[in-house]
């Protein structure tokens, strides 16, 4: 046994915020949840309780406050204006990424919107299991069900995830060089180039949640997602900076102007070429990515 610190609970923020945010896919809300967790630790460290496992003690107060979160915001999400899409978590370099997130896997954004599928527990369940490899025994003790039960909730949740599962058939050099000549040809309009990114058949999806101007709807095939592209770049505010960054453990874009973010920019791909476009320009979602910090 050992007695609640706060020591424990600040050597295990990082991971208390990895499952926040996997859980809850906004930046926001998944501090809020950490917070509120300290605010709960209090007593037991003044009451100098003795808890066998402080960090499995504190995940699963972040996995039950999380996923009571869930169950209202799902409601919320489904009356979203346009498409709703996760909140970038947006890095210098993928060391940074990595330090913040605990773990690269199942965190891009292709993954986090297949985790909107899940029911709430699912979703607990499948990121605890998968993200961070907690046994079944574990697991049930978290979210308060059998293991065996857990272990068939688990299931049901890998069949959901495998019907839309992204593919990963491409190095990080690949990505970063696909995504290079994916933003210049965009920028320098070469329409060809352009194309020669994106595979036939990909989808742009953009989420400016009603408070700034963004396609409402998907748009699909790449003739017609490079229209828009090169539509965005001639209305678009100038000059427009632009700058690789790491989005979610993979390679994206950054683009901002000189008062504000303008647009965070992922993709998914298959056969060595983009397949889908997240870029998320919801000034709501863009508050923790400052202009002066991609200039750095």
């Amino acid at each position: 046994m050992a007695t609640a610190s706060y020591d424990a609970f600040y050597q295990h923020q990082p991971l208390l915020f990895s499952i926040a945010y996997r859980m809850v896919g906004t930046v926001a809300d998944a501090e809020d949840i950490v917070q509120e967790v300290l605010i709960d630790w209090y007593p037991k460290v003044e009451q100098e309780l003795d808890i066998e496992s402080q960090k499995s003690y504190l995940a699963a107060m972040v996995i039950r406050k999380s996923i009571d979160y869930l169950r209202h915001a799902y409601v919320q999400r489904e009356s979203y204006f346009g498409t709703w899409l996760p909140e970038p978590i947006v890095c210098s370099d993928p060391h940074e990424c990595t330090e913040r997130l605990v773990l690269k896997d199942n965190v891009s954004l292709a993954w986090m919107l297949l985790l909107e599928r899940l029911s709430p527990l699912e979703r607990a369940i499948y990121i605890l299991r998968t993200a961070f490899d907690f046994d079944y025994k574990t697991i049930a003790e978290y979210v308060g069900k059998q293991a065996d039960n857990c272990r068939k909730i688990m299931q049901r949740a890998q069949q959901r995830i495998m019907e839309g599962k992204p593919e990963y058939d491409i190095s990080d050099e690949q990505h970063r060089c696909v995504v290079q000549e994916f933003l210049r040809a965009a920028n320098s309009g070469d329409i060809e180039a352009l194309l020669d990114t994106l595979l036939p058949g990909s989808t742009f999806i953009s989420d400016g949640g009603g408070k700034i101007a963004a396609a409402v709807r998907k748009v699909h095939g790449a003739d017609r997602i490079g229209r828009f592209m090169l539509g965005i770049r001639k209305k678009g505010p100038h000059p427009l900076y632009y700058q690789i960054v790491i989005v979610n453990g993979d390679y994206g874009i950054l683009a901002w102007d000189e008062t504000s973010i303008q647009y965070v920019m992922a993709m998914a791909f298959r056969n060595g070429k983009i397949a889908t476009i997240y870029s998320i320009r919801n000034p709501d979602k863009l508050r923790h990515v400052h202009p002066n910090q991609a200039r750095r």
